[in-house]
């Protein structure tokens, strides 16, 4: 129920594939190579997907390479790749990039994501409520820090769409991999780590287990409206 009731709360949007031009050089869908780019908050649940795509169709190969948002969406919009994995839609201003050059992205919604709020074992509080947490996102003064692992990530477009502001505020901090960010969990008991649910989904995986041992994924209830 604990990790149930984060996975329904923090569902932040749907996961999209974008595909464009070229599809005449794709053999078919289950036959030959596709490149694609990934947002890197997924990646481990990506390459799960992607070592089942193969056993199960041996004559397709998928090269997936990761990046963080803003660096795939530049790919992308520059030509530079025909498919991505991305946790978000296409905005306006790009779908009308693409209409100048009389290309239709075709957008595919094929799962959910969440993202998960963690904190160091010894942390005493572990449940919020949603009207709470949001305060804390918003408010410095309330003395948590929270910590991501990327600027660029999907992460931080989510959390920009929560607090309403056009950067991250300045309680925010953003280091350079996930091992950091559980380190820095490890030394402040005020801080909040902000991680994508898929991390910690798959609890068969060792690495998960480990990173269980340290960390509290913390309960946030449903908003009092809902």
């Amino acid at each position: 129920m604990f990790r149930y009731s984060l996975y329904i709360f923090f569902v932040f949007s749907f996961i999209q594939t974008a595909c464009v031009k070229k599809t005449s050089e794709m053999s078919g869908p289950t036959i030959g190579t596709l490149a694609i780019i990934a947002d890197e908050s997924l990646k481990d649940i990506v390459q799960q997907e992607e070592e089942i795509f193969e056993r199960d169709y041996k004559y397709a190969k998928l090269n997936i390479t990761y990046m963080n948002e803003y660096e795939m969406f530049d790919s992308f919009l520059n030509d530079s790749i025909d498919a991505i994995v991305t946790t978000r839609v296409l905005r306006r201003e790009e779908m009308e990039h693409f209409e100048k050059l009389h290309i239709y992205p075709r957008q595919t919604k094929f799962a959910k994501g969440a993202v998960a709020f963690i904190a160091n074992a010894i942390q005493p509080d572990t449940a919020f409520t949603y009207e709470a947490l949001a305060t804390m996102l918003k408010d410095e003064t309330k003395g948590k820090v929270f910590i991501i692992e990327n600027a660029k990530s999907g992460i931080t477009n989510y959390i920009l769409q929560l607090t309403g502001t056009p950067s991250l505020p300045t309680h925010f901090y953003a280091l350079g991999s996930k091992k950091d960010v559980m380190e820095y969990l490890m030394k402040h008991d005020n801080a909040i780590g902000i991680v994508d649910w898929s991390d910690l989904s798959d609890s068969d995986n060792p690495a998960t287990k480990e990173i269980l041992k340290t960390v509290h994924l913390l309960g946030i209830s449903s908003p009092a409206d809902s």
